[in-house]
């Protein structure tokens, strides 16, 4: 859907609002996609990243990270392996 002003964009796998202070007042939202890179190269830009890699699905199930990441991150990996 498009009118030259606006054009659709893919849907996210899974939105997330999360709360930050636990009181409503500072909410982020992310927009969550599901890729799989063609070659495994990553290539970030420096002045935006410090210390970024790949991390398996095993590897960020054991990460020091908030639990909504973990489950995300699962159903993800569930999806790619359905789809493979």
């Amino acid at each position: 859907m498009t009118d030259g002003h606006a054009r659709e964009l893919a849907t996210p796998f899974a939105v997330l609002l999360e709360d930050i202070d636990g009181n409503g007042m500072h909410n982020h939202i992310d927009l969550v996609y599901v890729c799989e890179a063609e070659d495994g190269l990553l290539t970030p830009d420096s002045r935006e990243v410090k210390d970024v890699r790949w991390f398996s699905a095993e590897e960020v199930m054991g990460l020091d990270t908030y639990d909504n990441v973990r489950q995300v991150i699962g159903l993800a990996g569930e999806k790619l392996h359905a789809a493979g």
